[in-house]
């Protein structure tokens, strides 16, 4: 017997039409998209989607980037731009 339970969630009022606007086009509806999300975590065990922060780094490079702003300081160090410190951070 498959049985179902609810969710509940909430989002501020943008986010959601936001993302529903894009659902749209895609021809989802906002519990159909969370419900591929939800199958897709169970049947990988991972999270399928590749999580960035709002500068649009990963985890890992925001970690880097963190350090390599510390050192610098430390160093009384500083970059024309942030390419500049993240290339000697990564070498």
């Amino acid at each position: 017997m498959n049985t179902t339970t609810q969710i509940q969630i909430r989002i501020d009022t943008l986010t959601k039409r936001s993302v529903q606007l894009v659902l749209n086009e895609l021809g989802l509806d906002l519990s159909t998209a969370i419900k591929i999300l939800c199958k897709q975590i169970a049947a990988t065990g991972t999270f399928p989607l590749e999580l960035r922060d709002v500068n649009g780094f990963r985890p890992e490079q925001a970690n880097v980037l963190r350090l390599a702003q510390r050192t610098a300081r430390a160093n009384r160090k500083s970059f024309q731009s942030t390419k500049a410190l993240l290339r000697e951070a990564m070498n």
